[in-house]
């Protein structure tokens, strides 16, 4: 893959290694939090750490299982607030509507 070509600043390879990978990725971000705004989210933030962190990429197998790993602890920690986030906007959001409701009356 273009980790290498990334390490060096080659936005056209990090253009084709999401092209290759971003299908899988979001996959793999989708089984882990169960929400597509969320792993959306995580997709965009892997491959933020992907360019950030190619220079310091060992070629020591698959390279897509190191941005599963990058996929996966962010899923796994930052991210889980989302889930939060999102159930909180949608109570408050409908706790919203029924004082609307309440206040008609």
């Amino acid at each position: 893959m273009c980790i290498q070509k990334n390490a060096a600043g080659d936005k056209e390879a990090l253009a084709a290694l999401y092209e290759q990978t971003h299908a899988a990725v979001y996959g793999f971000a989708l089984s882990i939090l169960k929400n597509a705004q969320d792993a959306e989210d995580v997709l965009q933030d892997t491959y933020i750490q992907v360019w950030k962190a190619a220079e310091n990429y060992v070629s020591a197998g698959k390279p897509l299982a190191w941005i599963f790993t990058i996929t996966r602890n962010l899923a796994g920690g930052g991210c889980q607030c989302h889930h939060w986030l999102h159930a909180a906007e949608r109570i408050s959001g409908r706790y919203a509507e029924f004082c609307a409701g309440v206040g008609r009356k």
